[in-house]
């Protein structure tokens, strides 16, 4: 199986396209997981909270 990655006139458009869409993607993932990093450390510091309410 082989790509044809050949745009014509419009690869002046589809390829930026492509590259801003790929770095979209990259970003949201990025930001997901490490908002989910900080949820998971401030579920964990309110749970150790909750078990040594006196410390």
């Amino acid at each position: 199986m082989s790509f044809d990655f050949d745009a014509g006139k419009y690869a002046v458009y589809v390829w930026p396209a492509f590259a801003l869409t790929a770095a979209v993607f990259a970003w949201m993932i990025a930001d997901s997981l490490l908002a989910a990093r900080r949820w998971r450390a401030e579920a964990q510091r309110r749970q150790a909270e909750t078990k040594d309410p006196g410390k």
